[in-house]
C-alpha cells in the first residue's frame, strides 16, 4: 500500500496572468474548475473520470463550486507523501487551490492519490469560509486531524475516497 497522501497547508502566489485569464461565465464546463498543468495531470484527470464513478462525481461537485484546482505532477514531494493540496489564493468570488501529485506507482495508484486530493478540494468547496491557509487549517482541525506541528492535515473522507477510486479503477465496485 502506498503512503497516504497528506494535505499540505502552504501559501502560493499565483501570477497575475493566471488571474487575468480566468473566465467568469456562471455555468462552465468541468475542465474550467479542475485543470491539468501538464500532460501527465491531464491524462490522470481523463483516465480517472473514465474509470471511476467516484472520481467523476468529485469533478462534478467541483464544477458546481467556486473552487478552481490546478493539478501539477512532480518527481518529488517531502515527507513520503503521494500528493498534497495547497491553498493558493482567493480572488473575487473564486478560490484557487493547487494539487501536486507524485509521479510514482501505477496509473491506478496515481489516480487514487488524485481522487484523495480532489476530495480535499471538495471539502474546501463545501466550506465557503475557507479563503486562506489559516482558515484551511481551521477547517481541518474541525473535520480531520493534524500532522507535523500544524503544517499537514488529513481527513477520513479523503482516505476513504482514495480507496474507493482505487477499487473502481480496478473494477471491484
Amino acid at each position: 500500500m502506498m503512503p497516504a497522501a497528506i494535505l499540505l497547508i502552504s501559501a502560493l502566489t499565483l501570477s497575475s496572468s493566471h488571474l487575468g485569464n480566468t473566465p467568469s461565465p456562471p455555468n462552465v464546463e468541468r475542465s474550467f474548475h479542475v485543470r491539468g498543468a501538464d500532460s501527465h495531470a491531464r491524462e490522470l484527470i481523463e483516465s480517472g473520470a473514465a474509470g471511476s464513478r467516484t472520481f467523476s462525481q468529485l469533478l462534478e461537485r467541483l464544477a458546481a463550486s467556486d473552487v478552481i484546482v490546478y493539478i501539477k505532477t512532480v518527481d518529488r514531494l517531502r515527507g513520503g507523501v503521494t500528493g498534497q493540496l495547497m491553498f493558493a489564493t482567493a480572488a473575487g468570488n473564486w478560490r484557487f487551490l493547487r494539487i501536486e501529485l507524485l509521479m510514482d506507482g501505477s496509473l491506478t495508484d496515481r489516480i487514487s492519490a488524485l481522487g484523495h486530493e480532489l476530495q480535499h478540494a471538495v471539502e474546501v468547496a463545501d466550506a465557503p469560509r475557507v479563503r486562506d491557509p489559516d482558515t484551511l487549517a481551521a477547517l481541518y482541525l474541525h473535520i480531520g486531524w493534524n500532522y507535523n506541528v500544524g503544517t499537514r492535515y488529513e481527513s477520513l473522507a479523503a482516505r476513504e475516497t482514495g480507496e474507493r477510486v482505487r477499487e473502481e479503477m480496478n473494477g471491484r465496485r
